[in-house]
């Protein structure tokens, strides 16, 4: 079986992650940069997510956003989100990425909350690749289209040319990165 046309995206080179303190310091600049926009602060919810070594640290974002944080739990073959009391709350999940424990109802989204999107790759009219499992595209397609989707990556994750699709993919409506925002789409 050919690979998939994605499968070239979904790996990241290790020597352009940023690590130790550089990722400290460019994961605040996305930190601030994403508290700081109108939406987010007057959003009732804002799904985020713990990241894995390889992504934007996103953990400032829940200590200025309690309230409003909510983290995905894989189930079955989907994500719901639900919200933490703790950091230490977050234990690993199927795929080893922390997720908060079931313990309330799942969050329901409405028009002006925001979802924080991770991916390999984003392009320029709001194409994603993610990891493979399709756990972001079913959550985002039972959405509805009011939601602010904000995908969040490094700079290098960026690509200016378009990226291969596939019809249930879900495109995002702007790209965060330590170099700000950017409109896709």
């Amino acid at each position: 079986m050919a690979p998939s046309p994605k499968a070239q995206y979904r790996k990241l080179p290790d020597s352009l992650i940023p690590k130790g303190d550089l990722r400290d310091k460019l994961s605040s600049q996305i930190v601030t940069t994403i508290a700081e926009l109108p939406i987010v602060i007057r959003a009732n919810h804002l799904a985020t997510f713990a990241s894995r070594e390889h992504e934007p640290d996103l953990r400032g974002l829940w200590e200025r956003f309690r309230s409003a944080c909510t983290f995905p739990k894989i189930l079955g073959d989907e994500i719901r989100f639900f919200p933490i009391s703790r950091w230490e709350d977050l234990r690993p999940g199927p795929l080893g990425i922390l997720e908060p424990p079931e313990h309330t109802a799942p969050t329901v989204f409405q028009e002006r909350d925001v979802i924080l999107v991770p991916g390999k790759c984003f392009g320029p009219q709001g194409e994603r690749i993610g990891s493979g499992k399709g756990y972001y595209d079913r959550f985002l397609a039972s959405l509805p289209s009011t939601i602010t989707k904000i995908g969040v990556a490094w700079d290098f994750q960026y690509s200016r040319s378009p990226l291969p699709q596939e019809p249930f993919d879900i495109k995002i409506d702007h790209l965060c990165t330590e170099r700000g925002m950017r409109r896709v789409g």
